[in-house]
């Protein structure tokens, strides 16, 4: 073979493995950037407090079934598994809540996330998951207030931010849905939809997130779903389920939010 035809033959094959080269790298930069879309946001610590001075009226927190006479387990302050590397999901991914977009659907807590105590986080990152039990252990009966707050977040994922309440008590059972309002756009400040597996029908509002202003001059998102609990009787029990996700059916859903954390408190407080 001439040296001619030897040189542009091995010419085209360096051309066709830099080519290569250059096709394998550009699928790992953008298999890179996928997993950066979904991957490495951060649900941190959900901790659940009683106030010092509710503590002692009697007012305490349990992650088993809590046992009025030994008050074994009986503490003032619970804290849930971090959800590391957290994905963006909806409703429908949360068990229970699978056919939620079906007209005839009713929640039934016994074949849903609410089965079982303690952590239930996702395997797949997808939720945060924590049931938990609130009892009366004093001698009076008390009023109560509980609520939720947003302790800190950064680039702002606490935008898609979704969290589900369920509450037993005495063998009745309710949900919500809690969210920061809208921001932005023509429903600026209203309520943030429930959206269906459709990525477009509402299954109704969440209940919003408030603003509040701290002490210190800065502001905080406060969310109340049992305010003003009252006739909260001696050794009677409330058990929460509380599940937390980042919905990626939110409008404002973005790549900035990437690598953002958010850290959550609730808290339990006897009203005066």
């Amino acid at each position: 073979m001439k040296r001619g035809v030897v040189g542009r033959y091995e010419g085209k094959i360096k051309r066709q493995k830099l080519a290569t080269k250059g096709i394998i790298i550009t699928a790992l930069i953008i298999t890179i950037i996928i997993a950066l879309s979904y991957y490495g946001q951060h649900v941190g610590n959900f901790i659940i407090n009683v106030d010092k001075g509710s503590f002692l009226k009697g007012l305490s927190l349990c992650s088993a079934v809590p046992d009025p006479e030994t008050k074994i387990g009986f503490t003032s302050m619970l804290s849930t598994t971090p959800l590391e590397n957290a994905i963006e999901t909806q409703i429908s991914d949360i068990p229970g809540f699978e056919d939620v977009d079906d007209p005839e659907w009713t929640f039934n807590i016994n074949n849903s996330i609410a089965v079982g105590d303690g952590v239930k986080n996702d395997p797949q990152a997808r939720y945060l998951a924590y049931s938990f039990y609130l009892i009366n252990s004093g001698k009076e009966v008390v009023n109560y207030t509980a609520s939720m707050m947003i302790d800190r977040v950064t680039r702002s994922i606490d935008e898609t931010l979704r969290v589900l309440i369920i509450r037993e008590i005495d063998k009745q059972v309710d949900w919500k849905v809690y969210a920061k309002p809208q921001n932005g756009g023509v429903e600026d400040g209203f309520p943030e939809k429930i959206i269906a597996p459709d990525g477009i029908t509402s299954l109704g509002d969440t209940v919003p997130f408030e603003r509040r202003l701290q002490d210190d001059g800065t502001t905080k998102y406060y969310a109340f779903y049992d305010e003003n609990n009252k006739d909260f009787q001696k050794d009677n029990i409330v058990r929460y389920t509380t599940v937390i996700w980042l919905d990626g059916w939110d409008y404002q859903s973005s790549v900035t939010m990437v690598g953002g954390a958010i850290k959550m408190s609730m808290d339990f407080t006897v009203n005066k």
